[in-house]
């Protein structure tokens, strides 16, 4: 019911479309906070970098706020695939196999 202040456009909107961020406290309006998410994966970047848009903060957002924030089941699949991708190739006692593929 609080108007709040969007740290990116600067706006006061209705606390109902703002978003604050759980691990620093942030608030950004939803829109602000959708576009800087799909720059953000479109740049290359997803699981914890991707990070609260404020320079001083470096807390990564959740995915359940990612999945928030996008609105967008193939976006968010896609940020969890390659969130998933990435973990898998850092760990040193995983190997591909070629044998295992997936059908549709």
């Amino acid at each position: 019911n609080q108007l709040q202040t969007c740290l990116i456009c600067t706006d006061i909107v209705e606390g109902k479309d703002c978003i604050r961020l759980h691990r620093c406290g942030h608030f950004y309006c939803y829109l602000c906070l959708n576009n800087y998410v799909k720059m953000t994966l479109n740049n290359g970047k997803f699981g914890e970098k991707v990070v609260c848009p404020t320079n001083e903060c470096k807390q990564a957002l959740l995915p359940t706020e990612i999945k928030l924030i996008l609105k967008n089941d193939e976006l968010y699949e896609r940020y969890e695939r390659l969130t998933l991708q990435r973990g898998l190739e850092l760990m040193n006692d995983i190997v591909w196999c070629p044998r295992w593929v997936i059908r549709r």
